[in-house]
Order: C-alpha cells, then sequence, then structure tokens
C-alpha cells in the first residue's frame, strides 16, 4: 500500500514536471518570434527575408538574448537549490560565497580601467566571481572551530563584506558622467548587452555546470542531514559538496559575467520547487531549473514586449521575488 502511495506521487510529480517543462518551450518559443522590430508583436519568416535589418537583430541580437535569460535563470535556480541544502539554511543562495559581489568588482574593474570593453568586462566579472569561491574556501580551510558548512558560511561572509568594500571603492574613483551608471546599471542586471560575440563560451560553461549539478542531484538530499547522520550511511560528502559548489559558483560566474548581477532568484525559486515538486532532490532540482528559467525568461521577455526603454531585469525580479515571498511566508508555506 505504501509503495502504491510512493508510485502515485512520483507519478504526478513527473507529470508536474513535464507540464512546466513544456511550458517553458512554449515560452521560449514566445520569446524568440516576438519583438518590438519591425513591428511590435509576432516576428514572421517573411519579414526576416524582407528586411535584413530585422534578421540581424533576430540572429545576433535576439538568439542570444533569449538563451542567455534561459541558461541564466536555470542556473540561478539550480545554484540556489544546491546551496539551501548544502548549507542547511532556507535564506541561503549563490551570494553566500561572494560569487555576485565578485563578478561585480571586476566588471567594475573593466568599467573604470579599461573603458568598458564588453570582451574584457565579461573576463574580469567571471575571474572575479571565480576568486570569491576561491577566497571563501581558502579562508573557511583555516578556520579551527565549526563543522565544513559553518566555516564556509562564516569565510563567505568575510569574502563578501570585502568585495564589498571594493565595490565602493569603485564606485568612488570611477567617472560621475559615464563610468558611475555603467557601474550600477550592470549591477542591476539585464540581457540587452548580450550579443553573440562571446555568447556561446559563456553558455557552454552553464550547460556543463548544469549537466554535472544534475548527475549528482540524487545525492543532493544527502546534504540536507546532519554531518553526523550522512556518516551513519557512509557517505562523506565534503568533497562532493565542494565539487557541487565549484559548478554551481563556476556556472553562475560566467552567466553573470555578461548579464550582470539578477537577484533574489536563486533565494525565491527553491521555495517554489519544493512547494511544486516536494523535497525530493531528483524532483526539487529540475524544478528549480525550470522555474527559474521561466522566471527570468519570462520577465525579460514582458521588459521588451511591454517597454519602450531598457529595464534592469534585477528590478523586476526582486520586486516579484519579494512579493511573491512574502505571500509564501504569510501563508505559512515557507517558514525560515
Amino acid at each position: 500500500m505504501i509503495k502504491n502511495e510512493y508510485q502515485i506521487q512520483v507519478k504526478k510529480k513527473r507529470r508536474r514536471l513535464s507540464l512546466f517543462f513544456l511550458g517553458l518551450i512554449a515560452l521560449a518559443a514566445v520569446a524568440f518570434w516576438t519583438g518590438r522590430y519591425p513591428k511590435l508583436g509576432w516576428t514572421r519568416l517573411a519579414d526576416l527575408r524582407a528586411d535584413p535589418i530585422a534578421a540581424n537583430l533576430f540572429w545576433r541580437l535576439r538568439i542570444p538574448r533569449v538563451a542567455t535569460a534561459l541558461m541564466s535563470g536555470a542556473m540561478l535556480g539550480a545554484g540556489g537549490f544546491v546551496s539551501q541544502n548544502i548549507f542547511r539554511n532556507p535564506l541561503a543562495s549563490p551570494d553566500f560565497l561572494g560569487v555576485s559581489q565578485g563578478a561585480a568588482v571586476g566588471a567594475a574593474i573593466a568599467i573604470v580601467f579599461f573603458s568598458n570593453s564588453a570582451p574584457l568586462r565579461q573576463l574580469t566579472a567571471f575571474c572575479g566571481g571565480s576568486c570569491g569561491l576561491l577566497l571563501s574556501l581558502a579562508i573557511a580551510r583555516r578556520i579551527r572551530f565549526g563543522g565544513w558548512v559553518m566555516r564556509l558560511l562564516l569565510s563567505g561572509a568575510t569574502v563578501s563584506a570585502f568585495f564589498s568594500g571594493l565595490l565602493t571603492v569603485l564606485k568612488i574613483v570611477a567617472d560621475g558622467n559615464n563610468e558611475l551608471h555603467a557601474i550600477e546599471f550592470w549591477i542591476m542586471g539585464g540581457y540587452n548587452y548580450v550579443t553573440l560575440n562571446g555568447f556561446a563560451p559563456v553558455v557552454g560553461i552553464a550547460v556543463v555546470s548544469l549537466t554535472m549539478i544534475g548527475l549528482f542531484r540524487w545525492r543532493t538530499n544527502l546534504f540536507s542531514l546532519p554531518e553526523e547522520s550522512a556518516l551513519s550511511l557512509g557517505a562523506s560528502l565534503k568533497g562532493e559538496r565542494t565539487l557541487l559548489l565549484w559548478f554551481s559558483v563556476l556556472g553562475i560566474s560566467a552567466i553573470t559575467s555578461i548579464s550582470g548581477v539578477v537577484g533574489w532568484v536563486g533565494l525565491l525559486i527553491p521555495h517554489l520547487a519544493r512547494i511544486a515538486f516536494g523535497t525530493d532532490s531528483r524532483f526539487g532540482l529540475s524544478g528549480s531549473m525550470i522555474l527559474g528559467a521561466l522566471i527570468t525568461l519570462g520577465s525579460d521577455t514582458a521588459i521588451r514586449l511591454l517597454s519602450p526603454r531598457e529595464i534592469p531585469i534585477g528590478i523586476v525580479t526582486a520586486f516579484f521575488s519579494v512579493i511573491a515571498l512574502a505571500v509564501l511566508i504569510s501563508s505559512g508555506k515557507v517558514r525560515f
């Protein structure tokens, strides 16, 4: 009886996951084939054949932008789910290890000292995010008290504060007319700067990261257990935790290097995924990827179609996430 009930629940979760995935495919099709040029609304193949400008915008700007929005949401959702399971903290997100702050510092360095060169901005942002993880791990290894998770939390908070201070210094020395505005706009996040140039390697890194995280989804359930319980089951998870954090930070650093900081998605999405698909990581992790992609792609598509000017996507995701979290907390579906 219990086995039959379990199988019924598994089938329901798989069916729900499939429906959300089909919804994501439908949204991606709408995002690819709608825009504001040559006219607001649906873009026809005849328009692309007749108008070279429309074809150029479609291939060089819209396709990379839509693909980046998809990968950004999936990566942030997966990174948030992994972080909350590893740290056993419902408030955890990829920002815990100073990744976003490090990427912001790297981008600000390129903006202030290298004339905001796009390829160099991507490179320095990626290096900054990776440095955030390296510093957090190095400091955590030197802390002599507490478990590995506690040491990572302490070191991540230290690194985040350090990079936030560096970013403030860079804002002070930046030119107030152009550079400061560029830094602020990049920090708020957006996919409008994404082009075909330099787009493929970033998405490739994100795909590899998501694949590796997905391969460990059946082990992610163990990360939510206390260290003693995991060891009693014969699982030494320190190495696996570090490996998964590496891949999540690698993918998020790569995506952040071209999209800027898209906040709150990594915090909210895992909660929505657990409500929709349960706590089992086999479904929750995949659900986090799909829901994250739905939110970022849906927000970016709405910005493109409804607003005549670019609105940073970080503003939209922040408003949506804060309202959604407030509703979930007040209804008792999310508890901290």
